[in-house]
């Protein structure tokens, strides 16, 4: 649910944190039905001055125009700001924040909003702390409710404490809305706690209390939920060496939820990270247990999951010429629940994934990367009533790629094997196999050449045969059930000095067949997307990006109408 993911932040942050970039950016896109647009904004006054100021606004909109040809809009807006005067050690001044959202695609009366005005006061005393106080007057709406009330709370924050070898920072809020039929309220503490040993090791020691209770409208009647969260986290560095680290990390967190059926969650997670700097050989070496308790009133779905995690990551340099990038990851999980009369979820489940990747210079003009990919999954449930369910899933890809540069020509070439098999342990014991394969392979060219001084031709071509069916596992067998074939190739002319500009010009087109097997191979559908496209961008000034594209696109379907549209995307970046 949404609710659990609101918190009630603090509306007023902290003054000197405050590091806003200046920037603009509006982007426009259409598709065939659908138009989109996304904009933010951001400016902040130069600290030079007692008066300052700074502003954000965020707004997106959709319009979905269906084939009835009613407009149907979704639009979400938020702008937010301060407006304060600041001295030597303190800052008042005004917050604001608005947000609103209408969603009509979904239903007429959906629309949301939260605006907010008020004072706020921060105060620096003792040199390291900071007490910040607000007082506001909000309005609220959910569909037809709409609520006027007191937004008020404030912040505490000890920066950077010493006490004998410990350093210490603390922050503490609390965010209250009071509203004549409703209230909400969030209290946070969260406090952290370093020292030093020695040069070659340090301690770190955090912890959070947090309270939240919302209340909030479910047709014409107002429902609450709270939400305790509890957390202790301790972690411990070692400098072995100056090319060996050790971080072992404990952290402990409880959750108790109230909302229609109590919830209780407890974990307990330890994490352990060696890494190694060489001069030619780096890894990191990782490995991860959690115990993770679900106690849900009233209900039969308590359950406790404990989980194991192994992971390694190695870069190997061989020589100038020669890389190995290896990666390997292990992760046992078991789901276990009390009550097995009712709930027969009880699993282990395993899981391997390797990613192996060799690049090797053949010349200064070729490069050879072959890349490898493994990933094995086995689920295995523990009563009979779902040990029907058991399988093992594994996928198996290999993809060589081969790049050529030579002065104005550059080259890459990459081709693709994937093959993905589900088995399902007793599959031997239905009349019907359940076991499937799915099988892809994909070769891909692309060719650019530069023959004029800012003048180039490129074209890409790339083609997919893909097909999917029963597997018999034994036999090692496949039923084809399904094939596909897609050919997609694009050619274009691009000027990178084009009036200060970058044109590019071109014509894309693809292709996608289908193929049912059963009883006999018969071409199902046929798909073709064709069309011109133009594409303008200005990015020679960093400050300032700038893209306008269009594309006219013709549709052939063998299974519906013909269709023609033009489909297009505006985008403006603006840094200053």
């Amino acid at each position: 649910m949404l609710i659990f993911a609101l918190n009630l932040r603090s509306q007023v942050p902290e003054v000197q944190q405050l590091k806003l970039p200046g920037q603009l950016t509006t982007d426009f896109y259409k598709q065939i039905n659908t138009y989109n647009w996304i904009g933010t904004f951001s400016a902040q006054s130069q600290d030079t001055s007692n008066l300052n100021w700074l502003v954000r606004d965020r707004f997106q909109s959709n319009l979905l125009i269906p084939a009835e040809g009613k407009k149907k809009w979704k639009d979400e807006h938020t702008l937010d700001g301060l407006i304060y005067w600041k001295r030597k050690r303190f800052n008042a001044g005004l917050y604001f924040y608005s947000w609103y959202q209408s969603d009509k695609q979904v239903s007429l009366n959906n629309q949301f909003g939260n605006h907010r005005l008020g004072l706020f006061f921060e105060n620096t005393f003792l040199q390291n702390i900071k007490l910040t106080p607000y007082l506001g007057y909000q309005n609220a709406k959910n569909r037809s409710h709409v609520d006027w009330g007191w937004d008020t709370g404030g912040r505490l924050h000890l920066d950077r404490y010493h006490f004998n070898a410990y350093t210490a920072d603390l922050k503490a809020s609390a965010n209250l809305d009071f509203y004549p039929e409703r209230q909400n309220r969030e209290y946070d503490v969260n406090a952290y706690f370093t020292s030093r040993f020695s040069k070659f090791s340090m301690d770190s020691l955090f912890v959070r209390w947090n309270d939240l209770s919302k209340e909030y409208y479910v047709a014409d009647s107002i429902e609450q939920v709270t939400i305790s969260q509890r957390e202790l986290q301790n972690k411990l560095y070692y400098d072995l060496s100056p090319t060996n680290r050790l971080l072992v990390q404990t952290r402990l967190q409880s959750r108790e939820i109230s909302y229609f059926n109590g919830r209780s969650i407890f974990l307990f997670e330890n994490y352990f990270r060696y890494l190694h700097l060489g001069r030619r050989l780096n890894f990191l070496l990782t490995f991860r247990t959690s115990d993770e308790t679900q106690d849900n009133a009233g209900t039969v779905t308590d359950s406790r999951t404990r989980q194991s995690a192994f992971n390694a990551d190695l870069n190997y340099y061989i020589n100038p010429k020669h890389r190995l990038m290896f990666n390997f990851a292990y992760v046992k999980s078991q789901y276990d629940t009390p009550d097995s009369v009712v709930n027969n979820d009880d699993r282990d489940e395993q899981r391997f994934v390797f990613n192996i990747r060799y690049s090797w210079q053949i010349s200064p003009v070729l490069t050879l990367d072959l890349l490898t990919y493994a990933y094995l999954f086995h689920q295995i449930y523990i009563y009979k009533e779902r040990s029907a369910s058991n399988s093992w899933n594994r996928i198996y890809k290999l993809n060589p790629r081969l790049l050529y540069q030579y002065g104005a020509v550059s080259n890459r070439l990459s081709t693709e094997v994937l093959a993905n098999y589900t088995v399902y342990d007793f599959d031997q014991l239905f009349s019907e196999p359940r076991s499937f394969v799915f099988r892809k392979y994909i070769i891909s060219d692309s060719l650019m050449i530069r023959y004029y001084t800012f003048q180039y031709l490129g074209a890409y071509a790339r083609l997919e045969l893909e097909d999917k069916g029963t597997f018999f596992s034994q036999e090692f067998a496949q039923q084809v059930l399904q094939s596909y074939q897609t050919e997609f190739f694009t050619l274009f002319l691009r000027n990178t000095h084009f009036l200060l500009f970058k044109l590019e010009v071109g014509f894309t087109y693809y292709r996608r067949r289908q193929w049912r097997h059963v009883p006999i191979k018969t071409l199902n559908r046929t798909l073709i997307n064709k069309g011109p496209y133009v594409e303008l961008s200005y990015t020679l000034m960093p400050r300032i990006n700038f893209l306008a594209s269009l594309s006219y696109q013709q549709v052939d379907d063998s299974r519906l109408p013909n269709t023609r549209y033009l489909s297009g995307k505006l985008r403006l970046n603006y840094y200053f």
